[in-house]
């Protein structure tokens, strides 16, 4: 097909996918944390970021910590976003973060998190 780029549909799906994970600060500003995505799997969402992002070793988990959805907006030019804390995620989806195994034999440095979203 002339003129048509299979990817431009693909892409602009995938940049819908990418979450920003931070902190809502003063005047609703969002503090950036990292980023995750939004996998579907048998029509199951999953969010995926790094396990850094998420959980300090020393401090553990921030209660503050939540994740920015990018919402419909009427303006072309303004981008909205939506900050639901995850304590909030965890307590209405009774889900909480998955980690690798740790294991005594292998290297610990697999930073991945995911999260479940199930259906309530």
């Amino acid at each position: 097909m002339v003129g048509v780029n299979p990817l431009k549909a693909y892409i602009e799906n995938l940049k819908k996918s990418v979450v920003f994970i931070g902190y809502q600060g003063i005047n609703d500003e969002f503090q950036v944390q990292g980023t995750g995505f939004l996998v579907d799997v048998k029509g199951e969402p999953f969010l995926v970021t790094a396990k850094h992002v998420v959980y300090d070793a020393e401090e553990g988990f921030d209660e503050d910590l939540g994740c920015f959805f990018r919402i419909k907006s009427k303006s072309r030019t303004t981008k909205e976003y939506l900050f639901i804390p995850f304590y909030e995620i965890q307590k209405y989806c009774e889900t909480d973060w998955i980690f690798h195994p740790e294991n005594d034999d292998e290297d610990n440095d697999i930073d991945i998190a995911v999260f479940f979203f199930p259906e309530r």
